[in-house]
């Protein structure tokens, strides 16, 4: 008889974390039940084609949790894993973990009925819940030890990962570069890729072509969670290995959670940020080796009628930097600081 399959959608910034859970998950039920983590190397032993273990684990389980904390809130790539998962008819269960809570949570996942895990009793929801799904009888007390394990194990999140989505980009490529190309130049900078109808997927991270008018380009996308300054040097290297058939993006856009706010009128921006570093630039606005704007744009997971949240944009332009050494995170620390951006309250999505 084959084990009932758990699945814990979740971003990789928190595979650690979740690793503990699963370990857990399986101490209490004997290891009668399968958690698939597509994270751990052992629900996706290393060397396996990542993305089509993703999608067999998907259609073979029966219950998932989100596993939703500031970094993947808003990743497309959990986004998508639940919504095939409902497609199915999978029950879908959204788990607020890290300080996160559902009140920030958008639509669609907003409209599931999930908890907050802020202590070992709600933390007992996901064995509770698990033994109502398959009818078993397994332990569904944690010790506060066993909850410090997970709240206490979290990472320091920088800036990024704590307000940054995903970043896209779009830059021109040479008709020479085809998918497979560009898959193979990947490949061989390290990172564990597959070419899925057409786009290239790595952990965190999306590569496609197209053609837009008489332009080729190639269409990038990365999750908040991994946006660190080794997956945009990796960006810097792909355009060196290309030799030239690739260009340096002009814009990099950074779209901000739902719950982030922000000032985006130059006048008031420039009253701000006197005195912080930031200068105005013939662009925009300048601060050490980057170039910025802001802009709002209205969120598309709310329906006709309903209200619907501006999400901030932040709009960087290189220039002649490297990708790998812009300043990202004292930047968001600067705009914080000075109250250009803020956490919007609850209520605000209510």
């Amino acid at each position: 008889m084959e084990k009932p399959v758990v699945f814990l959608a979740h971003a990789s910034a928190d595979a650690q974390i979740l690793a503990i859970l699963r370990r857990q998950l399986l101490a209490k039920s004997g290891n009668s039940i399968e958690i698939f983590l597509s994270s751990d190397g052992q629900s996706i032993p290393f060397g396996r084609n990542w993305v089509r273990e993703v999608e067999a684990a998907l259609s073979d389980s029966a219950l998932m949790f989100v596993m939703l904390s500031p970094s993947s809130v808003r990743s497309q790539w959990v986004l998508f894993e639940a919504g095939f998962a409902y497609a199915k008819g999978v029950q879908v269960v959204p788990v607020a973990i890290l300080g996160l809570n559902l009140s920030q949570v958008s639509p669609p996942l907003s409209l599931l009925q999930g908890f907050n895990v802020q202590g070992p009793e709600a933390l007992a929801n996901v064995m509770a819940i698990i033994n109502r799904h398959f009818g078993t009888t397994f332990e569904e007390t944690f010790t506060k030890h066993e909850y410090e394990e997970i709240s206490g194990g979290a990472r320091t999140e920088t800036p990024i990962q704590k307000y940054v989505e995903e970043l896209t980009f779009v830059a021109s490529v040479h008709p020479d570069v085809t998918i497979e190309c560009l898959l193979e130049t990947v490949k061989t900078l390290g990172f564990d890729c597959k070419s899925w109808h057409g786009t290239i997927q790595a952990p965190g991270m999306q590569l496609e072509i197209s053609l837009i008018g008489q332009s080729r380009l190639v269409e990038g996308t990365v999750d908040g969670s991994v946006l660190e300054s080794s997956t945009l040097k990796f960006l810097d290297e792909l355009i060196e290995k290309l030799d030239g058939k690739l260009e340096k993006p002009k814009m990099l856009t950074l779209r901000l959670f739902g719950y982030v706010g922000a000032i985006t009128s130059p006048y008031k921006l420039t009253a701000r940020l006197i005195g912080s570093g930031v200068e105005l630039a013939e662009d925009g606005l300048r601060f050490e080796n980057l170039v910025f704007a802001m802009s709002e744009i209205s969120s598309s997971w709310f329906g006709p009628g309903e209200r619907q949240p501006l999400r901030v944009l932040l709009l960087v332009f290189p220039g002649d930097s490297a990708l790998g050494d812009l300043a990202f995170n004292r930047l968001l620390d600067v705009l914080l600081q000075r109250h250009v951006l803020w956490v919007r309250e609850p209520a605000y999505f209510q």
